[in-house]
């Protein structure tokens, strides 16, 4: 019988090796359990192991009275998700909520309603080509049953509706195009973002017989003359054609062979793969996307669908917005993945043998990915893997396209265990087993974090996601991005350090489930109940034995925001965060001024330490109460300096609370004192919403009233005090645990009169959720306006550019009437004020580069005519 990777087989014996602390010293906390003689039960004992002195896989620390016969019943149970009893919760579990579970109250598990679901519109198989399509599901994709909002999608797709598909990585979303692709008459095109994806579904398509060809930049003008040759014919073998946004709008063959399909009938439909690329609220941006629009101003019958894993609501509206189809069904799946642990560990200088460690020990055997920000940093991970004996192999677009195609092939095949990869890897690949997914540098956003962990356990398995993160890492990507998109508008520019700050709030995160963060990014409600009822795959917020607790420390952000203006006044606006931490702590070093030793905020956070101090600048860093403006030295050196945050005068004038959670083994500052969540709750929603809030606090009291005198009772705080009143009208709380989380709220409440609160709030809740789509809409409205305004002004400035003649209008501007570029012709390349487009995703115009004439005529005696290229280049 074979082996099961370590990480699986003694999956449910003990806590995995990343979640023992690790002492400064290198020792592993360990924990054996030992049956006393008298009692005859088992007693947990914790004893100090030296890390280096571990030997995976053989040693004490994976010890099992159990043989290898039973692996298979081991692994059975872990997809059973049976709890490791080694793993006990010091938080409640499920049962100690009393009769009442997390699922049934409240609203889990749904999402807010930016988005209308389609899909209970689409149900069932009693349509005209529900039984070819069941046969075909089986005959041609050898699948038995579809997967989750796969059939509904499908339908709607063969209906011949627009459909705009949500759904996680690895929940099937290909087979919603696939499978009525093979149904339909004609061909299907789909525009995929990455040739590696487009090589990768094209060979699975054909190894089911499926006619699917690849329309790359690297396709020889001979197949490509003999694929027109095909498509001209009556009888298309051909059902699939994937090709890039950018040889799309580049070649005008290609588009003079889709108009002729389009006049036989034969263009069913048009996809639109990774389709979060089409908005620039999306994290991955890319300008050739957006001009996707003219599929449906060139083909206005032909279908379209869009296909992503990774949008938020704001991003789902503008991306329908910019494709042309609004009226699209839309298909949302849950972004819960139970299976998945998430842990963030902070980055030091020997991280690096902590991942080897790991790799050959608990992932010994295992698959998986190793995220680097550069190519450089994949290279050097990958090297220091092989001299350590453990199969790793680079992967970035630096390298040549075989040499790409090779490494990814090895490890789908299992000859490579590790690929130390950028973000360029990944997408669309199906790889079942892959165990863990290891972040070595901060992610760009959220949306791209939560796609490059979803590759992690496609088989249901257990699979962990481990972030090491440091904050300089921000620092880092933030001068990538901004080197990268040096000319971009500003408003990009905001998004990604927003995107970054997201991901660093993430990071520094200690008090709130981190399943809960990702999935209520996306706009589904999460009861943080449901982490923790699973211990082996609850998150590391989840699994600490010793939660934080939550403390007000307005008084000292006011204190360090004052501090800061004094600081930078004397310092002629060079203030640095270390130096203002530094203060915070009463550093006494010989780099201190004699000014921030006389402030009152010296020494006022000594009891925190460095990092605690640190802790607290971040936490106003990503409250937008201070802001980081990075300049680039002489030495190409990056320094970043402060400057007062958006949310400062908010802070000062006492509209704005600060709370942090601090671990309880960390001194707090005595000045700041605990508060629970429901204050929190209440005071950051104090005013939002202040009008609803009210209504709110009205019904909930009529309500409780009403209860008090049902039962007899003349104090209404016997129930619920006047301050969880106002804190559950403020908060508006949508699950089981936040309901909780207001003071004086008990489980014996919860159970009582929990599913009475919870309905007495929904009418609330939708109009919130109402309220801030309106918002949403009117701040994609107010970037479309502001960049139409940009283009308005670079064409005044250049009267070589064409005039736009509304609003609406179209501009067509061409580099030359000769040049191959017949989508660009036709291209709305300002339609509805979409900005112009530089090279590599920036608003803006691109540079004209030629050599200027200087009056001199052509050879045929006519000056030589330069025209300005605006939008997106038309090729790579």
């Amino acid at each position: 019988m074979t082996k099961a990777p370590i990480f699986l087989r003694k999956h449910r014996q003990l806590r995995t090796l990343e979640d023992s602390p690790v002492s400064d010293k290198g020792w592993l906390k360990k924990s054996t359990a030992t049956k006393t003689p008298s009692a005859g039960k088992n007693v947990t004992t914790v004893v100090d192991v030296p890390l280096h002195s571990l030997t995976f896989g053989k040693s004490q620390y994976f010890t099992s009275s159990r043989d290898d016969s039973d692996e298979v019943d081991e692994i059975d149970l872990i997809s059973q998700r049976t709890p490791s009893p080694t793993c006990v919760s010091p938080l409640p579990a499920l049962a100690d909520y009393g009769s009442i579970s997390p699922l049934k109250l409240g609203a889990h598990g749904k999402f807010r309603n930016f988005l209308h679901d389609d899909s209970a519109s689409f149900t069932g198989s009693n349509y005209a080509h529900s039984g070819s399509m069941t046969t075909s599901l089986r005959t041609v994709f050898g699948l038995k049953q579809f997967r989750h909002k796969q059939l509904e999608a499908i339908n709607a797709t063969m209906l011949g509706h627009d459909c705009f598909i949500l759904m996680p990585t690895g929940a099937g979303k290909s087979l919603c195009y696939q499978l009525p692709a093979v149904l339909l008459p004609g061909i299907t095109l789909v525009v995929s973002p990455l040739k590696s994806l487009i090589e990768d579904q094209v060979q699975k398509m054909q190894a089911l017989q499926v006619g699917a060809v690849s329309l790359s930049g690297e396709i020889s003008a001979t197949k490509l003359d003999q694929l027109k040759v095909q498509l001209y014919q009556k009888r298309l073998t051909t059902k699939l054609i994937y090709v890039t946004p950018e040889k799309l709008t580049a070649s005008t063959s290609l588009i003079e062979v889709l108009d002729n399909l389009y006049e036989r009938k034969l263009l069913s439909r048009f996809v639109i793969d990774e389709a979060h690329c089409v908005s620039q609220w999306g994290h991955d941006f890319r300008p050739d996307y957006k001009r996707m629009s003219m599929l449906r101003q060139r083909f206005p019958s032909v279908p379209l669908m869009a296909l992503t894993a990774t949008a938020t609501p704001k991003i789902v509206v503008d991306t329908k917005n910019q494709l042309n189809m609004q009226s699209s069904k839309l298909f949302i799946s849950t972004f819960v993945r139970s299976n998945l642990r998430y842990k963030v560990i902070e980055k030091e200088k020997k991280t690096m043998m902590t991942i080897v460690s790991m790799l050959k020990g608990i992932y010994k055997g295992s698959s998986g990915i190793i995220y680097c920000l550069s190519r450089k940093d994949c290279e050097e991970v990958a090297v220091l893997l092989c001299s350590h004996k453990i199969k790793a192999e680079a992967y970035h677009a630096g390298q040549a396209d075989g040499r790409r195609s090779k490494v990814q092939r090895d490890w789908l095949m299992g000859k490579i265990q590790v690929i130390c990869a950028t973000i360029a890897f990944g997408m669309g690949i199906d790889k079942p087993d892959v165990r863990f997914v290891i972040h070595n540098s901060l992610p760009k956003s959220i949306e791209g974090y939560y796609q490059e962990t979803g590759r992690a356990g496609r088989d249901g398995l257990p699979a962990h996601c481990i972030l090491f993160y440091s904050y300089q890492d921000s620092i880092r990507l933030r001068k990538l991005i901004e080197s990268e998109s040096s000319k971009s508008s500003g408003t990009v520019l905001d998004m990604h350090r927003q995107n970054i700050l997201s991901v660093v709030a993430y990071a520094e995160n200690v008090g709130v489930c981190r399943r809960k963060v990702l999935v209520e990014h996306f706009g589904e409600i999460y009861d943080s109940a449901a982490c923790k009822a699973d211990m082996s795959t609850a998150c590391d917020v989840c699994m600490n034995r010793n939660p934080p607790s939550l403390f007000d420390y307005t008084e000292d952000a006011c204190l360090i925001v004052q501090t800061y203006k004094t600081l930078d006044r004397m310092n002629n606006g060079r203030c640095t965060l270390r130096q203002l931490a530094d203060v915070y702590r009463g550093a006494n070093t010989k780099d201190m001024s004699s000014a921030g030793r006389q402030t009152q905020l010296y020494g006022r956070g000594a009891k925190l330490g460095t990092r605690g101090t640190l802790r607290v600048m971040h936490h106003l860093i990503c409250e937008q109460i201070l802001v980081e403006q990075l300049f680039t030295t002489a030495m190409d050196h990056v320094v970043s300096y402060l400057r007062l945050g958006p949310q400062a005068q908010a802070l000062l004038s006492g509209n704005k609370k600060v709370h942090i959670y601090l671990e309880s083994s960390g001194a707090k500052n005595e000045m700041a004192h605990s508060v629970t969540e429901g204050v929190m709750a209440m005071e950051k929603n104090r005013f939002k919403h202040t009008d609803i809030s009210e209504r709110c606090l009205e019904a909930l009291t009529n309500w409780l009233c009403q209860v008090a005198e049902a039962e007899g009772l003349s104090n209404v705080n016997a129930i619920l005090s006047a301050d969880a009143l106002r804190q559950i009208a403020c908060w508006l709380p949508r699950t089981q645990s936040e309901l909780l989380g207001v003071d004086t709220m008990t489980e014996r409440k919860l159970g009582k009169y929990g599913s009475h609160i919870m309905n007495l709030l929904e009418p609330f809740w939708n109009e919130v959720d109402q309220r801030e789509s309106e918002r949403m809409k009117q701040d994609l409205l107010k970037l479309e306006q502001r960049d139409y305004q940009r283009a308005q002004r670079v064409m005044m400035n250049n009267p070589l550019m064409v005039p736009s003649q509304s609003f609406d209008s179209t501009i067509d501007l061409t580099v030359s009437p000769n040049v191959d570029n017949g989508f660009v012709k036709a291209s709305s390349i300002a339609r509805k004020g979409s900005a112009y487009r530089r090279r590599g995703a920036s608003s803006g115009v691109r540079k004209f580069r030629g050599k200027r004439t200087r009056g001199r005529s052509s050879q045929n005696g006519s000056q030589k005519k330069k025209r300005l290229t605006v939008g997106p280049s038309t090729g790579r």
